[in-house]
């Protein structure tokens, strides 16, 4: 924050606007990676400024797809789509290289959001085949498998990348999408060998959230809450998921704070004590309630079913 802060102050000194987008789009990074939320805002809202004066083809695409990456992170799916959609368009009409490809790793974020990205697992299986030096689409594939209702095979795809305590992922800007990609296949699986090891690679970043600017994961305090609820460390899972809920409230951030609901409710729901249970319960029905108001159908599944094992 502090780089990027000073950046954006010397390319305001020096009057260059082109320098002033690229600088304030890192700082629009950073500042959702810190969870400052609302400078997040106000920067998106200097470059949608920036690029609609410059009227640069480059300049314009990014915003749109940032614009969708924002509404990713708000868990809205139906609005992230048209967003990216036209973002694509823009991008395909302007001739920008990578309108493809990033148009394809929003769809992918949609979907999972929309509780379709098994649909998606012929296609991400050909991506982690023609892309080795990627490692970060193989725990997309893992979670693609879990909704398609291949635990197994998702199993088998954590436990190689767990192998090497994850080292299989290179710490570049990325490393935070697959790390949390890999820790909720993790609690999805009540998997306590890579539990244990993605709880202590994600510790020292628990106050992070992930974020890239075209989409983002699950805050890390949400996965260190499912990781401690599988491992038993109940106490720290509810400063993890007290943590989650906040960090949700404070982003608007409607998918994530669904799923902390459905991963806190389930942990509580299995302890002694009625206390625990019925809190557990209004948790997992506040979770299917979210969930379906916001088109979050997998998630919305998933609670169903928990409240299903309680009756």
């Amino acid at each position: 924050m502090v780089d990027t802060t000073e950046a954006v102050a010397l390319a305001e000194v020096l009057g260059d606007p082109e320098a002033c987008y690229h600088t304030g789009s890192n700082n629009q990074v950073n500042a959702m990676q810190a969870g400052d939320f609302d400078l997040a805002v106000r920067c998106l809202e200097n470059l949608r400024t920036l690029s609609n004066s410059l009227r640069q083809p480059t300049l314009m695409w990014m915003t749109a797809f940032k614009k969708a990456g924002a509404a990713i992170m708000a868990g809205d799916p139906e609005r992230a789509e048209k967003l990216a959609t036209a973002a694509f368009e823009m991008g395909t009409d302007s001739g920008q290289p990578d309108a493809l490809a990033i148009y394809g790793s929003q769809l992918m974020y949609i979907r999972h959001q929309q509780g379709r990205l098994g649909e998606l697992v012929p296609l991400i299986s050909q991506a982690v085949t023609e892309n080795p030096g990627l490692p970060a689409f193989r725990p997309v594939l893992a979670a693609a498998h879990l909704e398609a209702g291949n635990s197994a095979t998702a199993f088998d795809l954590l436990e190689a990348a767990a192998t090497d305590g994850f080292a299989s992922l290179p710490l570049d800007f990325i490393w935070m999408m697959g790390i949390t990609s890999y820790a909720m296949a993790a609690v999805d699986l009540r998997a306590t060998g890579p539990a244990e090891k993605l709880y202590d690679l994600l510790t020292p970043y628990h106050e992070q959230v992930p974020f890239i600017g075209t989409l983002g994961f699950v805050p890390a305090a949400l996965a260190l809450g499912g990781l401690a609820s599988v491992l038993g460390r109940y106490d720290m899972a509810e400063a993890h998921f007290t943590a989650a809920i906040e960090l949700a409230a404070r982003g608007e951030m409607k998918f994530f704070a669904a799923r902390t609901q459905l991963d806190w409710g389930r942990m509580l729901a299995t302890q002694q004590g009625s206390g625990a249970f019925n809190r557990g319960r209004a948790l997992l029905e506040a979770a299917s309630r979210d969930a379906l108001a916001h088109g979050h159908a997998g998630l919305q599944r998933y609670a169903v079913a928990e409240l299903a094992k309680l009756a």
